[in-house]
């Protein structure tokens, strides 16, 4: 039956992208004489074109400053017959052309999830940058049917907000509420993932007493699903912490084992080693204060001799003769 019916068979499972459709897809065109290039290539428009540098930019990271690049530009009007210089946006104005497709994309993510065949279920969590400015980020994850009616899971990233001000439950909740009510979608909220921070579960009660002023059926632990990796790291981590409380057993010493036997180790035939006692200080006829220790001098230094001391030393000789002098 398949024999017979091949060419049916293969335009069913390309129609309904059952598994293995892209075979049957890339073999029709070669059949046909065409390269996939040619199957997915539009024809070229100015709006097509900003279109796609748009995408460009966003989607790998781009700095906008890439459209002022003399070498880029020149790259783009060289790779068309159909673009001038005057047709590749700026970045005031590319700026503008980003925030444009953001605005369709968010409608259109939001009509899709309006029609969705489920409730919502929510992932969110925080991060900050290296100026330590908050973000958190809600990603929607629902079922709804595709263009050929078949029913799939989605998920899509619908915010993604600065968080200005301390990251308590109470501001989480505040402003993860005002992002539904934005949305129209408070009333369809199936369950919230969030880890296992404190702040989360005043957050979800903040939540609860929120939507029930509104009127909506919700309950903190009930709709609230506890991230699984950070559970299981923080599983991990309390048991590698037990683990390096376990103490080692001390090292035993067999004393028939001759092992570390050194033969060259003759330190007990070595001569004992003496500390060498300095020598006693020379004695003088003026006593030497009982408050001022001597030190024996370590070596002695061969230089000039101190004509100062050798001048005081005359001078009170001089002194002891001469008593008019000392006057």
């Amino acid at each position: 039956m398949l024999s017979a019916h091949k060419e049916q068979f293969h335009q069913l499972v390309i129609k309904h992208h059952l598994k293995g459709w892209e075979v049957f897809v890339v073999g029709a065109h070669q059949a046909a004489g065409l390269t996939s290039g040619d199957s997915q290539k539009a024809e070229f428009s100015i709006q097509g074109f900003r279109n796609r540098l748009v995408r460009f930019i966003v989607v790998d990271d781009q700095s906008m400053n890439v459209v002022e690049c003399a070498e880029f530009r020149e790259l783009i009007a060289y790779c068309s017959d159909y673009i001038d210089d005057i047709d590749i946006p700026h970045r005031t104005f590319l700026t503008s052309l980003i925030k444009e497709r953001y605005m369709i994309d968010y409608s259109e993510a939001l009509e899709h999830l309006k029609s969705a065949g489920s409730r919502i279920s929510y992932t969110s969590d925080l991060w900050s940058n290296l100026r330590l400015l908050g973000f958190m980020a809600i990603t929607a994850h629902y079922a709804a049917n595709d263009s050929d009616g078949h029913l799939k899971i989605h998920s899509r990233l619908i915010a993604f907000r600065a968080v200005p001000v301390q990251h308590t439950g109470s501001n989480l909740s505040r402003i993860f509420y005002d992002i539904l009510r934005e949305q129209k979608l408070l009333d369809r909220i199936e369950s919230i993932t969030l880890d296992n921070a404190s702040n989360n579960d005043t957050m979800m009660l903040e939540l609860e007493l929120l939507l029930a002023e509104d009127g909506i059926e919700f309950h903190r632990d009930g709709n609230r699903i506890r991230c699984f990796p950070h559970v299981l790291n923080i599983a991990v981590k309390a048991a590698l912490k037990l683990l390096t409380k376990v103490p080692r057993p001390a090292a035993t010493k067999d004393p028939d084992d001759d092992s570390n036997y050194d033969d060259d180790n003759d330190d007990e035939f070595a001569a004992p080693t003496s500390t060498p006692v300095a020598p006693a200080a020379p004695t003088s006829g003026t006593p030497t204060p009982a408050s001022v220790d001597y030190v024996a001098p370590t070596s002695t230094s061969v230089g000039p001799p101190n004509n100062t001391v050798l001048e005081d030393i005359e001078y009170t000789r001089a002194l002891q003769r001469d008593p008019i002098v000392r006057a």
